[in-house]
């Protein structure tokens, strides 16, 4: 039974990671949910294996200490966070990680550990040749498909513009939502890759070979600097501490090694430089760097308020409008893993996250340096390289935040550290009367958890119906509106499905009291939407409530200052009162953005 176990967990967690990969949670809503039971039953099966046993081992190394203290940080800023649907969603995609982090770590040791590697390139390789699949024949109809969808799925929605924009370009994103997502995997895939052509002879040494020439040229097709910086930036360093730290060489090799990595960014960023017109050298408008920087300092400017406290899990994009400065473009992500922490989750939390990626270095470090099996260290090296350019992405976008990408890294980091045989091991005798007692225990437990994810599931699929029926007509809005208080009745925390059952009872069934109730209802659940307070300000202008109105418009613009649509309102409305130095206010701030924009 216990290899049969083992068998099983190795399936669950390899489902999880092509659900993960091939269908991403920001198409297929439902992805996250069957990820997370997916996961949720192979730790089940793991700890009825260690019941079975009568002692449980437990490997120090699955469960670290900076994980942990982030973890439980993570879990107080989901009930400490300015919009608790959002940030317990995200805490979802976190446990996913961690569950996988700690299973793999469990099981890495045995042999069938090889097929989550091989799972990792099989993932490399189907991803790539989907990516070719949209250069060759798919881009146009990509294009006009996201211009001709009127409801987009949320987590696109707002990039569309992006996206339409790195289509038009011709970069390549696969399955993923950016291109530089995409590079972000291969980054990882394309080392685990070259492991296998170096630990293999004949023809599968020559299969694999193939194998990393396609991803190579995936990751060329997606015209990332960020997935080639990290991957060079990586490839440098291992060699670095290898031949640094490991094998002692002189300072002259590793300066001239220094000089050839230069080098080669230098050569790599002027090819791609000619295939871009938002290059490292365009104009501040066009230029990816000088943008990211800006980013960057705006999320400084929001850790700098309040550098202890964040505001929750995954809720920049709902702060970031209050800061946003003129002339910068709208982002619901800081594009810097790091920073972005440190505002959702204060200091603490970025100081977390970066002791858990040294403590991964150092203890990979020391295991490649301890290990004598000269097959097994390229694999600890190939797979060290892989888990540096999954960290050093993270300062150069947001993949911590799509499971499509960050899944695979925890396994991929897990697979490193796991990969050394002798290890420290909390030992936990279980008594042989206990043992069903523990398994009953256990399976009830996995049984109530996989079915409190279901609650939120089942209120995102009567929401999904819910935009289905309207987008059909106006014939179907109390059909909508049914679904819409289905999926309130499951999520009531989430402030989405409130606001759009709100504004639909208001503009299609004319019930604006209701309206207005459920509205600020969802203000309340999320008081950092700027629009949520638009919207009840226009709703309050129907039911001419002009004061009302006014104030819930007011406090939209002061939540998104730089919203000029909002100020056209404010100037309209004081138009109309008569007060004229509040529309020469107005005025200025209108023409104010219209010149930052401009710029």
């Amino acid at each position: 039974m216990s290899g049969d176990s083992i068998k099983a967990i190795h399936v669950l967690i390899i489902s999880s990671l092509f659900i993960a990969t091939l269908f991403p949670s920001h198409i297929f809503f439902w992805s996250p949910t069957l990820q997370i039971i997916l996961l949720l039953w192979a730790l089940f099966l793991w700890f009825y294996r260690e019941v079975t046993k009568g002692v449980s081992e437990i490997r120090r190394v699955s469960f670290p200490l900076p994980l942990i203290i982030f973890f439980i940080l993570a879990i107080f800023y989901t009930f400490h966070s300015i919009d608790y649907a959002v940030s317990r969603d995200f805490l979802f995609y976190l446990i996913s990680y961690i569950m996988i982090f700690f299973l793999v770590n469990q099981i890495s040791p045995t042999k069938e550990a090889r097929w989550i590697v091989l799972t990792v390139v099989s993932l490399g390789i189907l991803t790539s040749l989907y990516g070719l699949y949209q250069y060759l024949w798919d881009f146009q109809g990509l294009i006009v498909k996201i211009k001709g969808t009127e409801t987009l799925p949320a987590s696109i929605s707002p990039f569309t513009d992006e996206i339409i924009a790195r289509l038009g370009a011709g970069r390549i994103f696969s399955t993923f939502l950016l291109p530089s997502h995409f590079a972000a995997f291969l980054g990882m895939s394309i080392p685990v890759s070259t492991a296998f052509v170096l630990t293999n002879k004949g023809w599968l040494r020559y299969l694999f070979g193939l194998a990393v020439a396609l991803q190579v040229f995936a990751l060329y097709l997606t015209k990332s600097f960020s997935g080639w910086l990290s991957l060079i930036l990586a490839c440098g360093c291992f060699c670095f501490i290898y031949l640094g730290y490991i094998k002692r060489v002189k300072a002259r090799y590793l300066f001239s090694l220094l000089g050839g990595l230069v080098l080669v960014l230098a050569l790599i960023f002027a090819g791609l430089s000619i295939t871009r017109p938002d290059n490292p050298l365009a104009a501040i408008e066009n230029n990816p760097l000088v943008l990211r920087a800006l980013n960057w300092g705006t999320t400084i400017a929001i850790i700098k308020d309040n550098p202890l406290i964040g505001k929750g899990l995954d809720t920049f994009g709902l702060i970031y409008p209050s800061y946003q400065e003129s002339g910068v473009n709208v982002v619901h992500h800081s594009h810097n893993t790091y920073l972005q922490l440190g505002a959702e989750m204060g200091i603490i939390g970025t100081i977390v996250f970066i002791w858990f990626a040294c403590w991964w270095l150092w203890r990979t470090v020391r295991i490649v340096k301890e290990t004598k099996d000269k097959k097994l260290k390229v694999w600890l090296g190939f797979l060290m390289i892989g888990g540096m350019a999954f960290f050093i992405h993270q300062a150069l976008d947001f993949e911590f935040y799509l499971p499509s990408v960050t899944l695979a890294g925890f396994a991929v980091l897990a697979l490193t550290i796991g990969a050394q045989k002798k290890d420290k091991v909390y030992k936990i005798a279980l008594k042989k009367s206990r043992r069903s007692l523990f398994t009953a225990g256990g399976f009830i437990a996995t049984i109530v958890a996989s079915l409190l994810l279901l609650f939120p599931f089942y209120g995102q699929m009567h929401f999904q119906r819910a935009k289905g029926l309207l987008d059909s007509g106006p014939y179907f809005a109390e059909g909508a509106a049914a679904e819409l208080k289905k999926a309130i009745r499951l999520d009531p925390h989430n402030s989405e499905y409130h606001h759009r059952y709100g504004v639909l009872l208001v503009q299609r069934l004319s019930r604006q009291r209701e309206g207005i109730a459920e509205v600020q209802e969802a203000i309340r659940l999320s008081p950092w939407r700027h629009y949520y307070y638009f919207d009840l300000g226009m709703i309050y202008l129907i039911v001419e409530e002009r004061e009302k109105g006014l104030e819930e418009i007011k406090k939209a613009s002061q939540r998104y200052p730089l919203n000029e649509d909002y100020h056209q309102w404010l100037r309209a409305i004081y138009l109309q009162m008569g007060k004229k130095e509040l529309v020469s206010q107005e005025e200025e701030w209108i023409e104010g953005i219209q010149k930052g924009e401009g710029d």
